[in-house]
């Protein structure tokens, strides 16, 4: 399964509620962290992936994650299917 954005808005913040799907997100970037945040105003489903992933406007930033090897690569392989 190939990832892209259909729709991007940079004044978003985009979300997964679980660690192995923000890995796969986190996974092309050159230094993929996870972020773990608290969300400060309304929460709606994100176009792209309704129902898996969400978008809001301001989060706090809580706790910061790095991703275990074993999972960025199993994330990074999931990129190129």
């Amino acid at each position: 399964m190939a990832m892209f954005r259909q729709k991007f808005v940079d004044d978003r913040i985009y979300m997964v509620k679980l660690f192995d799907q923000a890995a796969i997100w986190a996974a092309h970037h050159e230094y993929p962290r996870i972020y773990e945040v608290e969300v400060e105003c309304v929460v709606e489903d994100d176009p792209d992936a309704p129902g898996t992933a969400f978008q809001c406007e301001k989060a706090r930033i809580v706790n910061v994650y790095k991703i275990p090897p074993e999972m960025l690569l199993a994330a990074r392989k999931k990129l190129l299917l």
